[in-house]
């Protein structure tokens, strides 16, 4: 199941936004629970934060696999997100439930429009 894309802010052509794909996975489908109560935690800090341009998540709890896309304004509002709660706290706890995560980030020109899940997806691939 993926998410619709929420637009938070427009994507302006004339500048450079930085996007980010994680991949998360836990190890047993018993934590699904726990990271999709989570992810809607998350989803709503994400709309209240300052900096985020958007985001979806991809979810298939079955096969053990959260996925999300985010855009936003730099590098500096990705990182005070990362550190804010409740993202932080739920990345502490989960921890020790998550096999190897891949994170990647990239230079997305907004004349781009927003990312494509096809291209993050590959990225990812490449990462791994």
């Amino acid at each position: 199941m993926k998410s619709r894309w929420k637009q938070l802010q427009p994507v302006l052509p004339d500048r450079e936004y930085v996007a980010f794909v994680t991949d998360i996975p836990p190890m047993r489908i018993a934590s699904t629970s726990r990271m999709f109560f989570g992810s809607r935690q998350v989803g709503k800090q994400l709309g209240a934060t300052d900096g985020v341009v958007g985001f979806s998540l991809l979810a298939r709890p079955m096969a053990k696999q959260y996925v999300t896309l985010s855009l936003w304004t730099d590098e500096a509002a990705l990182a005070e997100f990362a550190r804010s709660r409740p993202h932080q706290q739920l990345m502490t706890d989960l921890a020790p439930e998550m096999a190897k995560t891949t994170f990647v980030r990239w230079q997305h020109a907004g004349a781009s429009g927003r990312p494509e899940w096809s291209d993050a997806l590959r990225r990812l691939d490449a990462a791994r």
